[in-house]
């Protein structure tokens, strides 16, 4: 269940199994094409969505942003060095 307070109540909870291991997840409802603009980022060894955050939006709080713009990524503390990242602008 996602709170009513919760920036996700409007999305959908889902289960993801991967390697013998189910894990539930929040499934965002699909955003229309063309309704941001984005820059992208290359990931680089070290890198943390909260820095990546920090360095577009000047605060680390809204790294939930990125994560939104890139929904295929599940684990952000395991993202592949050269993995191209969207940054929402607008």
């Amino acid at each position: 269940m996602i709170s009513l307070a919760s920036r996700y109540t409007k999305d959908y909870v889902g289960r993801v199994t991967e390697n013998n291991v189910t894990r539930t997840i929040i499934v965002k409802k699909p955003v229309r094409p063309n309704t941001f603009d984005f820059t992208y980022y290359q990931w680089f060894d070290g890198d943390r969505i909260d820095l990546v955050a920090r360095d577009y939006f000047d605060d680390e709080r809204l790294w939930y942003v990125i994560a939104d713009a890139n929904p295929e990524i599940l684990v952000w503390t395991e993202v592949a060095v050269g993995t191209v990242i969207r940054i929402p602008s607008g």
